[in-house]
């Protein structure tokens, strides 16, 4: 069994678009672990992968916050934390 905490940031140009994806804090975060779950250990354990994994999420969040407010509101996302436990 492995575990993983992630502490993800994300960038956008404006106010308003911080306040949308803070609106839908738990949408993110579900979008987040989804994609995290689905990760092999080899995957999340290198670096390439883990840009991979960065990039799959920067999408999947856009598009999840696109369909509840018509608009990706975000530019850019980080793991500004990553820790695997084996």
């Amino acid at each position: 069994m492995k575990f993983v905490k992630a502490d993800v940031s994300v960038r956008a140009t404006n106010s308003a678009a911080i306040s949308e994806v803070m609106n839908h804090d738990a949408l993110v975060r579900h979008q987040i672990v989804m994609l995290l779950s689905r990760q092999t250990e080899e995957t999340l354990s290198n670096p390439t992968g883990q840009e991979t994994v960065r990039l799959e999420a920067l999408a999947v969040v856009k598009a999840a916050l696109e369909v509840e407010t018509g608009s990706g509101q975000i530019e850019d996302l980080f793991f500004t934390s990553f820790v695997i436990q084996r």
